[in-house]
């Protein structure tokens, strides 16, 4: 490599690095806050149903999965920040939803009934 040539390279690393810096620096700062929102918001959450006397096993189940759609929310978002196409990557998650829906069928029509009996309690001992 010439001196030219290193001194190109040397402009071009600048130029990027001075580019993106602020677009990575706030997809940080995004998902640090992101993931410290959606902790308090699902502990506000889960006060609620904690207050409503839900079962704790469907508190916990719901907890999870606020917790996880909201943590995915703030990826995307730090995704969309750093100039990512969002497109393909909703376009995967819902297909890998139908694929594991349609999979798991059977067993996710047992699991919801179990959640019916859990919430509505037909039964007494």
């Amino acid at each position: 490599m010439n001196e030219q040539e290193l001194l190109a390279f040397k402009t071009r690393v600048i130029d990027l690095a001075t580019g993106y810096a602020p677009k990575i620096l706030g997809a940080i700062l995004v998902v640090i806050a992101g993931f410290w929102l959606a902790g308090k918001v699902v502990r506000l959450i889960d006060k609620g149903f904690e207050k409503r006397d839900f079962n704790l096993t469907i508190r916990l189940f719901l907890k999870n999965i606020f917790s996880v759609a909201l943590k995915i929310i703030v990826l995307i978002t730090a995704l969309n920040m750093l100039d990512v196409s969002m497109t393909p990557i909703i376009a995967s998650l819902g297909a890998v939803g139908l694929a594991i829906g349609l999979a798991l069928q059977g067993p996710l029509q047992n699991f919801a009934g179990g959640l019916i009996i859990l919430v509505l309690k037909p039964f007494r001992v």
